[in-house]
């Protein structure tokens, strides 16, 4: 997986023109399905600041908000003639204010899955996982989080792992990381997803019975039910992974069995 402080520092000094969007598993039905996000993508559409900005003094910017807000920020990058777009935390609506008041029009701020606009921006619904394929007869899948709760707006980590009890043999290339998604406990809507950059491999998974292996698992608590704020609110949810092929075509898409995750409040 690629290290998110490395991800930013490359994303804001090479002046990127675009903010990063969550990894999508398959282009065919997304997962996570999250839709559009944010609107407008890149700079198309962004107020400009008057007057417009130089590469110097965009640079600048860039340079400050590295030195100072690294652990806040997720991506981000230059637009010709400004403005800079940042992606923060989610969670992260207090320091949307603060930059908000010192850089004025020359800041396109992002939180989460949202727009800042001089106030916490509504979150996409991103609706329910459609109803997965049965596991063939003898394959086992479980989920394992590093933890038990989360604060509001952080990621979190586990594992999925899979085993073949069966005659057969399972093969599948499930690459790694695995994205969670976050639920309403008992159900398949999905409230909460990594809104990161997230990078990863192709990981051949080869099974014959009685073996099983192991799936890195992130997640991330990016509000993603349609509410207002950036951040998914303090409470007790499920937690599922999709598992499905990389390879292009037609896949299964398997869902491991919900797991439970208490999100805790953030603090500041």
């Amino acid at each position: 997986m690629v290290h998110r402080a490395a991800v930013l520092v490359a994303l804001l000094a090479s002046c990127l023109e675009a903010v990063a969007q969550p990894a999508f598993a398959s282009p065919a039905v997304p997962y996570p399905p999250v839709p559009s996000w944010p609107e407008p993508h890149g700079c198309a559409g962004l107020r400009q600041p008057t007057p417009r900005l130089t590469a110097e003094q965009m640079q600048e910017i860039v340079n400050h908000l590295v030195a100072t807000e690294e652990g806040n920020i997720q991506s981000g990058g230059p637009c010709p003639g400004g403005p800079v777009t940042i992606s923060l935390v989610p969670g992260r609506e207090w320091l949307a204010r603060q930059l908000e008041a010192t850089y004025g029009s020359k800041l396109a701020i992002f939180i989460g899955l949202t727009t800042w606009d001089g106030r916490p921006g509504r979150a996409p619904d991103c609706g329910a996982l459609p109803q997965p394929t049965a596991l063939p007869r003898g394959l086992r899948l479980s989920l394992q989080l590093a933890g038990a709760s989360v604060i509001s707006g952080s990621d979190f980590s586990g594992i999925v792992r899979i085993t073949e009890t069966g005659p057969g043999l399972f093969s599948m290339d499930a690459g790694q990381p695995v994205q969670a998604v976050v639920v309403r406990t008992g159900t398949q809507k999905v409230v909460g997803v990594d809104s990161g950059a997230i990078g990863g491999t192709g990981y051949m998974v080869k099974l014959a019975r009685g073996q099983s292996t192991t799936v890195a698992v992130v997640g991330g608590t990016a509000r993603c039910d349609g509410g207002t704020g950036s951040a998914l609110p303090a409470g007790t949810y499920g937690v599922m992974v999709q598992i499905s092929s990389e390879d292009p075509g037609p896949s299964p898409d398997y869902l491991t069995p919900q797991v439970r995750l208490r999100v805790l409040p953030a603090r500041r």
